[in-house]
């Protein structure tokens, strides 16, 4: 690269004649450097932004830890009944940092419990909502999200919260999923007339390797306080 830098200043400065002193060349030379460097940042910025675009990073194969010295971001994910949410503020609250559940979002723009937009739009129509909700929040800074059980399923929410942060699966037992769920009315997927048990091992079945896909972190959550479980995901986070 400088050889060939060299080459077009020396031959800038034959066709001048000698109009050019040493010290002109050498300002061609820096002038070419110059413009090499701005060339390859601006190269760099094109693709960052493409990728991102497409819900991609070029930092995908960094760790955990750099992921948060770089983003700044922990994503949960998981089954119904694993804690997102209580987990969420907890961890968030100990780090100083935003907390965000998408479930939330969603009923905050729509003026509607998730349960109603499920009815009234399908779920089709609501994970198109959830999509673009997760894809608006992951651009944030220094946040704690919380995630409904069903995002993963798009490939590209999963793309972007691998990319955007470190990704904590949150696991549990059935058992567990159906002792904190069946006094909540906003599960829809569990007012149906088949057994919730059926409907959560199906979930599992479809579910979990989606969430193990894209894990940086994963944590069982049966039996612990919210705090607890927090400070393993701190911990685990400092030690990967």
């Amino acid at each position: 690269m400088v050889a060939r830098q060299r080459a077009c200043s020396d031959q800038i400065c034959r066709g001048m004649g000698d109009l050019f002193s040493c010290q002109t060349r050498w300002s061609i030379e820096i002038i070419f450097s110059l413009t090499l460097a701005i060339s390859y940042e601006v190269s760099v910025h094109v693709l960052r932004r493409s990728l991102s675009e497409a819900g991609l990073s070029l930092t995908n194969s960094l760790s955990s830890t750099e992921k948060m010295a770089e983003k700044r971001n922990i994503f949960l994910v998981g089954p119904m009944g694993a804690g997102k949410s209580t987990i969420g503020r907890q961890l968030a609250q100990q780090l100083n940092m935003e907390f965000y559940d998408s479930d939330q979002e969603i009923e905050k723009r729509t003026g509607a419990d998730v349960g109603w937009v499920f009815d009234l739009e399908g779920e089709e129509g609501f994970r198109d909502r959830e999509e673009k909700v997760i894809n608006e929040l992951t651009e944030k800074q220094g946040i704690v999200l919380a995630t409904g059980g069903g995002s993963v399923k798009s490939r590209e929410t999963r793309n972007r919260l691998s990319a955007r942060g470190v990704v904590v699966y949150l696991e549990t037992t059935i058992e567990k999923q159906l002792a904190r769920t069946q006094r909540d009315k906003k599960r829809p997927l569990l007012h149906v007339e088949t057994p919730p048990r059926e409907v959560l091992e199906a979930l599992a079945n479809e579910r979990n390797p989606l969430y193990e896909e894209i894990a940086d972190v994963t944590i069982r959550t049966d039996d612990q306080s919210a705090k607890v479980v927090a400070n393993q995901i701190i911990h685990m986070l400092e030690s990967n």
